[in-house]
């Protein structure tokens, strides 16, 4: 395959993802009281125009991390997608791709390709101390299941503040 077709390929997959993340965030939109939002679906539409004018030195930048069958670009590209928005509030395409970077560099990366069995195999190996093991709900989590520890549950220091009970 050419330079040339990876990087439409890697411009389309960026525009796919970018378009497809805007149409979630939509349709999340009305169950949430969240400007963010609608300021992400702009921001992310933006981006998926400026995606196809990619230069070639982005492209170069971006070219490592790029395989349109990998697993880890596609949930680099996910993740950075959902950040728009909220924790990235950038909204021009120069810096997605540095964001990108970051996200492509992310030490968890590696671990998304591990085989869940193995990775609760290995969770199961760690120590677990004594105060946890012997607490009463490990002993017997169904009697446990939906009874709430002292100090949780419903939030009435928040209903008390917007004037709801007393």
């Amino acid at each position: 395959m050419t330079n040339e077709n990876n990087k439409s390929e890697c411009i389309d997959a960026i525009v796919r993802m970018l378009e497809r993340t805007s149409a979630w965030r939509r349709s999340i939109a009305p169950n949430f009281n969240d400007p963010r939002n609608g300021r992400a679906c702009e921001i992310l539409d933006k981006l998926a125009v400026d995606a196809a004018g990619m230069s070639e030195s982005q492209f170069q930048s971006l070219e490592k991390y790029f395989a349109w069958d990998s697993l880890q670009w596609r949930n680099g590209l996910s993740l950075a997608s959902r950040q728009i928005g909220f924790h990235n509030r950038s909204s021009d395409f120069r810096s997605f791709v540095i964001m990108g970077h970051a996200v492509g560099d992310d030490m968890s990366r590696p671990y998304t390709n591990v085989p869940q069995p193995k990775l609760i195999e290995a969770i199961n190996t760690l120590p677990v101390v004594n105060e946890w093991a012997n607490a009463p709900w490990m002993k017997d989590p169904l009697t446990w299941a939906n009874k709430l520890a002292a100090g949780t549950g419903k939030r009435n220091d928040l209903l008390k503040k917007a004037g709801v009970c007393s």
